[in-house]
């Protein structure tokens, strides 16, 4: 019997494995998905799709040992309706898709690749967002802290939702209505720091760090 320490699991991206070989219509209606070592009767379930794969195998210390057989099997049925199927086959490991999902992207805001949290689970419109990265000249990063996602989640949706409505580029516009003269000495002179500055003028350290660059080239530029 294999240790289930052996292989590393599949997890919520479990369904991946359908898509990766074109069975997308399968993963519509999979609940379940159990991951075996050896099946010997179907589960519960109306709607069913076994797959077989090569797993590798892992030692304790992080190196590949082999592989070894393992089944796939999804089922529209639920993990507890499936409890007595599961305990006299060789399972591995057991995700609940949806719920599994729904518990690692928003209830314990645990984040995927690059860092990035689950779709509309931050409260920020697009237009708002384009609004205030492209006109007012803010850093994603900056308002990503305030969302509580990430610099590539919202690229991604800017870029996505210009795709969607065949919007060109917005040119970036000095919001704040502020000589240029003025903010150099203050920085420079007063040596005010940007988070000071920012409620000054009320705006963001990001802003006036941005304006403070634009200004200082601006002045540069006509010496």
């Amino acid at each position: 019997m294999m240790i289930k320490d052996e292989i590393k699991p599949y997890g919520i991206n479990v369904l991946g494995q359908w898509k990766r070989y074109g069975n997308v219509s399968a993963t519509e209606h999979i609940r379940t998905v159990f991951v075996c070592n050896s099946v010997t009767e179907y589960p519960p379930g109306k709607r069913l799709s076994i797959m077989y794969q090569q797993r590798d195998t892992w030692t304790k210390t992080n190196r590949r040992s082999g592989k070894i057989r393992v089944a796939l099997v999804g089922t529209d049925a639920s993990v507890d309706e499936c409890a007595e199927w599961a305990a006299t086959q060789g399972v591995i490991e057991t995700i609940d898709v949806k719920q599994d999902a729904k518990e690692y992207y928003v209830a314990n805001l645990k984040r995927g690749p690059y860092g990035k949290v689950a779709r509309n689970t931050y409260d920020i419109d697009n237009e708002t967002l384009i609004y205030q990265y492209e006109v007012q000249g803010r850093s994603l990063h900056e308002i990503a802290r305030e969302c509580g996602c990430t610099y590539h989640n919202l690229y991604n949706r800017i870029r996505r939702h210009k795709k969607r409505n065949n919007i060109t580029h917005i040119p970036k516009q000095i919001s704040l209505n502020v000589d240029p003269i003025e903010l150099v000495k203050l920085r420079e002179v007063e040596k005010i720091k940007f988070k000071e500055l920012a409620k000054l003028y009320d705006s963001s350290p990001a802003t006036i760090r941005n304006a403070y660059i634009r200004a200082k080239k601006k002045l540069t530029n006509k010496v």
